[in-house]
């Protein structure tokens, strides 16, 4: 199997990119989604993002296939944000620790605006149904990656709405001060200016849900 082929040629780059990237593409098949995530596939992946965080492609792979294992429900009647054969590929993340290795990986991919997109992608996913998680999330410095991301990619607009989206899901209560701190609405207004009908409804709501929750 696919995962078979990470975990015995796990120092293989070629093989590696070429097995991340098909389980990217399996991975978006809800069906099979879910499956992956129970074979083992979301931890070989995981796995090398941390064994080999020197390599683009690899780590572009692995976090597009961890993106859409994770992706959020598009159905807008959705009780919940996560679609539900996704919801225990976000636990099983979550529990193996994927949110140190997306941060590690923004964090060592600073100049790749493809992986920074991917990453705000999967942090997004990771955090749509639990504060705890946002929460965690933050306390791992994923705002400082995050802002680190828009300043240096300022023209990227699929980087730039991401990045809005995935700070717009991490406020919260626990949230609220370091969101103010790291000067996110200056971010996100400056990326509103660039690329107004991308992010400025997304500039907006952090505005305004900034006042709401001041006034609580």
């Amino acid at each position: 199997s696919i995962v078979s082929v990470m975990q015995l040629y796990k120092n293989n780059l070629k093989m590696q990119e070429v097995a991340a990237s098909t389980l990217c593409e399996l991975g978006s098949i809800p069906e099979t989604a879910l499956s992956i995530g129970k074979c083992g596939g979301i931890d070989v992946l995981i796995r090398a993002l941390w064994l080999h965080s020197d390599n683009s492609n690899v780590k572009l792979e692995c976090c597009c296939a961890l993106e859409i294992l994770s992706r959020c429900s598009q159905n807008n009647n959705s009780k919940n944000n996560n679609s539900v054969e996704n919801v225990e590929n976000v636990a099983l993340m979550l529990e193996i620790g994927a949110i140190s290795a997306v941060i590690h990986t923004m964090q060592q991919s600073t100049e790749d605006s493809r992986v920074q997109e991917s990453c705000c992608g999967i942090l997004y996913n990771l955090a749509c149904d639990s504060e705890y998680v946002k929460a965690r999330i933050v306390e791992e410095e994923a705002l400082d990656a995050i802002s680190i991301s828009m300043v240096l990619h300022k023209n990227v607009k699929a980087l730039q709405q991401k990045a809005c989206r995935v700070l717009n899901n991490l406020i919260c209560e626990e949230t609220l001060d370091a969101i103010q701190a790291a000067n996110v609405p200056e971010l996100m207004n400056v990326a509103a200016f660039n690329f107004p009908s991308e992010c400025n409804k997304e500039a907006c709501f952090m505005v305004n849900t900034l006042e709401r929750m001041a006034r609580i």
